[in-house]
Order: structure tokens, then sequence, then C-alpha cells
């Protein structure tokens, strides 16, 4: 992807200007400044803390855990590649980060066609978005899936996924130094979430009771995802934009509600490790109608 030679307009209004007096251009405001430095602030938060890289790193080798444990390649979960051109720049984003998901399921599974068609999506999708005017991404982590799908075989998992967590993580200053790259981390890293939701969900409903091996594994700390939707909550609030609603067949829908409510069951189950929520089947419903919505071009 070619690199657009503008800056965002973000950081134009951001960056403390200094010129030669015959431009006569203002400097900063106060306000301006004060708004830059809450802007780092925040990043170096959600780059140490929130999505630090070992935290990425245990999300992004879930799927490798639970192919131990019966999670099988199932080809017709991934979402559609041929949505690009389809959608609107909201359900892009969100329709990259399923199609990340996406592409670690397949590599999990060492897919090589696979995982080349998910990254050949998601790479059209930031070229219509023009990610990089306004995040400097390295493109190392399009490089590496890149290598596993041409040679899967020759290909370690377990280093695999350690470095492509690294590789995404080295991205994340470049993502948060923006507004419009922080807008496309957050809606990506819903549509990730999601994505999974919809997988696990759809194993969930051939085994209802969790009694099988693959849904005990999901009840285990090491595989457990409640970190990973603390984080999603926690990068949404640290933002700002915690209590953001999207349109599910025309009834407006928090954005995190089934996140929390998952967040809410893992709790309880820490505390009883006899827990089993009631409303699981809604809870993976609301993510199949989420999924659905931000993935049909048009659709309120």
């Amino acid at each position: 992807m070619k690199k657009a030679p503008r800056v965002s307009v973000l950081l134009l209004m951001l960056s403390a200007v200094s010129v030669q007096a015959a431009t006569s251009a203002p400097k900063a405001k106060p306000d301006q400044v004060q708004m830059k430095k809450s802007l780092d602030q925040i990043a170096a938060e959600v780059n140490n803390v929130i999505l630090a890289r070992e935290k990425i790193q245990n999300r992004f080798n879930l799927l490798r855990r639970l192919k131990e444990q019966g999670l099988t390649w199932q080809p017709s979960l991934v979402a559609p590649n041929d949505l690009v051109s389809k959608l609107d720049s909201e359900k892009l984003r969100f329709y990259v980060g399923a199609k990340l998901l996406d592409t670690l399921y397949a590599a999990t599974f060492m897919h090589g066609k696979a995982i080349s068609e998910q990254l050949q999506t998601i790479q059209a999708a930031n070229e219509k978005l023009d990610l990089r005017a306004y995040a400097d991404v390295s493109g190392r982590l399009s490089e590496s899936l890149g290598k596993a799908a041409a040679n899967p075989e020759a290909i370690d998992p377990q280093k695999m996924f350690g470095n492509l967590a690294a590789e995404y993580s080295a991205d994340l200053p470049a993502l948060t130094s923006t507004q419009q790259g922080v807008r496309y981390l957050l809606d990506s890293l819903y549509g990730f979430s999601v994505e999974t939701g919809y997988i696990l969900g759809s194993f969930h409903r051939l085994d209802p009771k969790a009694e099988g091996d693959l849904m005990k594994a999901l009840r285990q700390p090491e595989n457990s995802i409640l970190e990973w939707m603390e984080a999603l909550v926690a990068l949404y609030d640290a933002y700002g934009m915690s209590n953001e609603s999207i349109m599910i067949k025309g009834k407006k829908v928090q954005k995190l509600g089934f996140i929390k409510q998952i967040i809410e069951a893992q709790h309880r189950f820490q505390k009883n490790p006899g827990y089993k929520p009631k409303n699981r089947d809604a809870v993976y419903a609301q993510a199949a109608a989420i999924r659905t919505a931000m993935l049909t071009p048009g659709a309120p």
C-alpha cells in the first residue's frame, strides 16, 4: 500500500507550530496543546497497560490452545471475503478486525490458501480506508502472515503467534497517535472480539451444556477471555466511548453490552466454578446479530 504524503488534520491542529515570521502563522492555543498531551497520555496507557504485548500474545494464542481441546477448522464460519467495496467506513473497520480473527483462525490450522485470502481482504480494506494516511504502520504483520500462507508447513506455530503479537503491538503507537487511528483501532478490535464470540458461539451450539473438552477448556484461566474483554472495555473507557451504540434491526444496542455480560459471567464463575449462566445462548446470539448487521451493506 502506498503511503499517503499528507499528515492528518488532527496532528496539524495539535502540533506546536514553529515557522518563520514571514508566514505569520498563529501558535497552537493552550487548549489544543492540552488535547495533544491528553492524547499522548492516553496512548501511553493503552500501549503499555491496556493492550500490553503479553495480553495480545495471550489472545492471539487462544485458538491455537483451543485446537488441542477440540477446536476444528470450519471455513463456513469465517466472514465473506467480498465485502470491501460494499461497506461504509465504520463497517469496514469492523470488517478488518473480524478478518484478522479469521486469519488467526486459518493460521491455527496452517491453511495457506485461507490465510492468503483473509490477508488479501484485510489489505484491500486498509487500502480503501487509506490507513497509511493517518497511521504509519510497519506492514510487518502482513509480511509474516504472507510467509505463513506461502509455506505453512515450515512455520513453528507457537513462534509465529508470538511474532504476530509483537508486530501488532509495535504498530499501536502509530494507531494511537491520531483520532482517526484510534477510531480504526477501537472498531477493528471490536470486530475482532465479535468474530471471536460468533465462532466460539457456533461451537457452543454443538455442546450447549458445555460438557465437552472444548467448552470446558474455555473455563480454564489460561484460556479465559476475561482479560481480553476487560481490556476492550478499558480501551473504550480510556477514550470516552464506552457508551457507544449501534443499530441492530432498527433498534439501538449498546456496543459493549454483550461484552459486559461475558465479563460478569466470568467473574461469577471465578467465585463459583459451578456457575452456569442461563442466558449464554442469548449472549452468543447478540454477537451473531451484531456481526450480521455490521457485515450487511446498508443495514441499519
